[in-house]
């Protein structure tokens, strides 16, 4: 019998290489396919198990389809893999867009045409300033529309989902250096210099954290209670 296949798009990023790293220890006898458009942070996951078969695949999820063809036991696709910074979506629209619009179709294509359940990490900007923030930023509104877009493809195509609501994500190894360096790790390293923690206007703001752990962990749950339902984390 041929092992089951799931599919992990942006594997190798923050939240996809922990989840594959979840997922290797809590499953046995399964092919885990990390897909991700670079492999700068192939060094980074940590692979301890080695109870399942790792398939990893370098490219874009705009060619998901011409990727994935010869994989024909594939029971769950977590997707991960979009542009997830909302000040930075700004600056980079045409990536975000290609990436959270045009990607996400394939990928959502891809499922419908394999009949396979897609776990969705959406984000909880949606539900900011009672909803209104979906449409604070090119990221916020692209990813508010993928959620319709599922719903949607649930009831005409009978897709089959799970949404799970991100907030910001911390823990270990988070991105704290660079252009996509998340909230925790920015402060993290000021800390470290010593230096006073970066606060934007109007200071008076709050924002709500997950810890990496937590949020592997719902991913996970959410799949395995199969009820098509939303979550947040």
């Amino acid at each position: 019998m041929k092992k089951k296949e799931i599919v992990i798009t942006g594997g190798l990023g923050f939240v996809g290489r922990n989840f594959v790293e979840f997922l290797d220890a809590k499953l046995r006898d399964h092919t885990l396919i990390i897909f991700d458009k670079s492999k700068k942070n192939l060094k980074k996951l940590n692979l301890n198990y080695k109870k399942n078969k790792i398939i990893i695949i370098i490219a874009n999820t705009l060619n998901i389809n011409k990727k994935l063809k010869k994989y024909k036991n594939i029971i769950a696709l977590f997707h991960f893999g979009e542009f997830s910074r909302i000040v930075k979506s700004f600056e980079h629209t045409n990536e975000c867009f290609t990436s959270n619009t045009l990607g996400t179709f394939k990928v959502l294509n891809f499922c419908r045409e394999k009949k396979i359940k897609i776990i969705y990490s959406a984000s909880s900007s949606k539900f900011g300033n009672k909803g209104k923030d979906e449409h604070l930023s090119p990221y916020s509104w692209t990813k508010s529309k993928n959620i319709e877009l599922i719903k949607n493809y649930s009831e005409w195509f009978g897709l089959k989902y799970e949404i799970v609501y991100f907030y910001n994500v911390y823990g270990p190894n988070q991105i704290s250096k660079g252009n996509m360096a998340t909230v925790i790790g920015i402060f993290e390293e000021f800390y470290k210099k010593n230096k006073p923690l970066p606060v934007v206007r109007p200071g008076t703001q709050s924002r709500r954290f997950t810890h990496i752990d937590d949020t592997v962990n719902v991913c996970y749950l959410a799949w395995k209670k199969n009820l098509c339902r939303h979550y947040s984390i």
